[in-house]
């Protein structure tokens, strides 16, 4: 991502450290509780600084988690061969 405009800093700057041991193709998304928390925050400091975003659902069906707390996940999608 490179710099940041101050905006984006800190609205990032509150949300738990999850830990380095995770798969470097993990995605994270936020809980509900962590959107409500933090995610309107980032959204809105990308808006603020014409920064693209994009918002995701993800059905937990199709992925593995790999962390969870009460804020975000970090998952990987299924392969199609493991369904």
């Amino acid at each position: 991502m490179g710099l940041s405009p101050i905006e984006i800093i800190e609205a990032w700057i509150d949300i738990p450290k999850a830990p380095k041991h995770l798969h470097k193709n993990c995605r994270f998304f936020f809980t509900e509780k962590g959107w409500k928390c933090f995610g309107s925050n980032v959204i809105n400091a990308c808006k603020k600084t014409k920064i693209l975003f994009k918002i995701i659902k993800v059905k937990e069906k199709s992925v593995d988690i790999f962390y969870k707390d009460e804020w975000q996940v970090a998952i990987r999608h299924r392969k199609k061969y493991d369904k």
